[in-house]
């Protein structure tokens, strides 16, 4: 048999057999493309939902202080992960927070998840209450995503007032932050969450504090700022 013929024939033999295959996994690949940074997603409906979320006031604003694409995006999944807690989709969550942890890692997963639950827009009104520049503003906005360890901390049910306590002394005494914020979400977290704080006012005398509660999700944020300034 020609050679030709032969590469010819066993090629329409293949296409035959994986056209259908072959027109799905290039559909795929057209829409990974040009899903760009949120490919890692893979599934385009999401991508899609949380594109949609570029619109929003608060990220519009926040793109004046932070130049990080990364930054941005684990922002912008942020507000879908809020929209799939409050439909009560948990699966597709807990899916989507595994995808962020697989593709940024650990920092990635916290700042999807302080955008979740509101803490970083409610730090910007902090911010913009006694920002001295537009320098200062973005300065210390990038602080506090950079330095998540040092800046913040998430209260669960299992902790121990007397254990955070401690805790929160040695990070405020050994990184001497002008800003910290305790994060906590549900009765029991909350309860520990006010022992807590009530228990340090007296013993960190430069710092003030500042809560804030939100009834509706039982969400408590208490903003610990050093008295001289506000920023990080």
């Amino acid at each position: 048999m020609d050679p030709d013929k032969f590469v010819e024939n066993a090629f329409k033999g293949m296409t035959e057999g994986a056209i259908t295959t072959f027109k799905k996994d290039l559909k795929q690949y057209i829409e990974r493309f040009k899903s760009g940074d949120l490919a890692f997603i893979e599934n385009t409906e999401t991508i899609k939902e949380i594109e949609n979320n570029r619109k929003k006031p608060e990220l519009k604003l926040l793109r004046r202080y932070i130049k990080s694409r990364e930054y941005l995006l684990q922002i912008q999944i942020g507000y879908h992960l809020k929209e799939l807690e409050e439909n009560k989709k948990h699966k597709a969550l807990n899916q989507l927070l595994d995808k962020v942890y697989s593709n940024w890692g650990a920092s990635g997963r916290r700042i999807a998840e302080i955008s979740q639950r509101g803490i970083l827009s409610r730090y910007l009104g902090l911010l913009l209450q006694d920002a001295n520049d537009e320098k200062s503003l973005e300065e210390q906005i990038n602080s506090l995503l950079d330095n998540l360890d040092k800046y913040f901390l998430f209260i669960k049910a299992e902790d121990k007032p007397k254990d955070l306590e401690r805790k929160l002394i040695n990070k405020l005494d050994a990184n001497s932050p002008n800003t910290m914020i305790v994060f906590s979400r549900g009765k029991k977290p909350v309860s520990i969450a006010e022992k807590t704080i009530d228990s340090i006012k007296n013993k960190v005398l430069e710092y003030n504090f500042e809560m804030q509660f939100e009834p509706n999700t039982y969400q408590r944020y208490d903003f610990i700022i050093k008295a001289i300034s506000h920023s990080l």
